[in-house]
């Protein structure tokens, strides 16, 4: 499970401000045990003002770190999901 923040920081998108309670570290694991979860931090301050090709930078760099990250071929075999907020979802689309 890969989360992509939207405008901000990638905490605070996730994180409940009143019980200080991230779904990614507190539920997720509880609920999916086998589960890997991610977040992909980008400047999204840096990316919304500026072109297209700026966030095309981000996207690169999500899939460079996702390569690196799934190297062995068992790793390779497992689905992604994407759960994504806001510019999240440009980034990812």
């Amino acid at each position: 499970i890969i989360a992509v923040h939207g405008l901000g920081d990638w905490e605070e998108t996730w994180t409940d401000n009143t019980t200080n309670k991230m779904w990614s570290r507190d539920f997720v694991p509880e609920q999916l045990k086998n589960a890997r979860v991610m977040s992909f931090d980008y400047d999204s301050a840096h990316a919304l003002p500026h072109s297209v090709a700026d966030i095309n930078d981000s996207v690169i760099d999500i899939i460079s770190r996702l390569d690196g990250e799934r190297h062995l071929e068992s790793i390779k075999k497992r689905p992604i999901i994407f759960v994504t907020h806001s510019l999240g979802d440009v980034v990812v689309k």
